[in-house]
């Protein structure tokens, strides 16, 4: 019985642990993702509209299996460079910043890094027949495995997401696809998309966009392919 009750009690203070604080909210996301399929790595350029509900010195999202290069913080009174203390262990990364955010909107620029893994968890590689896709898998808390977000049911914003990807590749989004344009550099196009509805970061992925369960079905919505290697005859 002792056991049990330990069980029933702790269980829910570390779930309750996990959990993000509630004084800065996402209102919109604009991301892009630089996909490198030969060297199985992307670059993300992140900017996230918030509202800061209280003043505060400290924003804290979701973040996991990213390298960070440099976060700033704009409140409207200038650019800060902020600080960056990650938890593995709680999935989370908190950007500090010496003068405090005033009540009210805020912008976070983040520029990382991540691997395009082997487990089938946010933004993933995958083979098959001689070629390489960069695949998604948000669900249900593996968006912050792709860019930093806030990773939580009731933390829905709207996004904008653009895909630079080798000019012999392409890329599949269940958002509207904006625009088809070359660049950066001769050899690669960007393919932007963009969600009007708010929604939480696994909406890439979810057959309900505004649903905040996860959703079951394994239905690719965004990759990027290398082309078929010609032969040499």
């Amino acid at each position: 019985m002792g056991a049990l009750l330990w069980t029933l009690i702790l269980v829910p203070q570390y779930a309750a642990a996990q959990r993000l604080p509630d004084a800065v909210v996402p209102v919109h996301y604009d991301l892009t993702v630089d996909v490198n399929l030969a060297g199985a790595s992307f670059r993300g350029d992140e900017t996230i509209r918030v509202d800061v509900r209280a003043a505060t010195r400290d924003i804290t999202l979701n973040a996991a299996e990213i390298k960070f290069e440099s976060v700033t913080v704009n409140a409207g009174d200038g650019d800060q460079r902020a600080t960056v203390t990650t938890a593995d262990a709680l999935e989370q990364a908190t950007f500090h910043v010496e003068r405090p955010l005033a009540a009210g909107t805020a912008t976070v620029r983040v520029k990382y890094t991540g691997t395009l893994n082997d487990q089938l968890r946010g933004l993933y590689l995958s083979r098959a027949n001689n070629r390489r896709y960069a695949v998604s898998q948000l669900e249900a808390t593996d968006a912050r495995r792709m860019f930093p977000c806030f990773d939580e049911p009731a933390q829905k914003a709207t996004f904008t997401l653009a895909a630079i990807v080798d000019a012999a590749d392409h890329a599949i989004s269940n958002g509207a696809v904006v625009s088809d344009t070359p660049g950066p550099g001769a050899a690669r196009h960007t393919i932007p998309s963009r969600r009007r509805r708010a929604c939480r970061p696994t909406c890439w992925r979810s057959p309900s966009a505004t649903s905040s369960a996860a959703a079951a079905a394994p239905t690719v919505r965004r990759f990027a392919s290398a082309p078929r290697p010609t032969s040499s005859r």
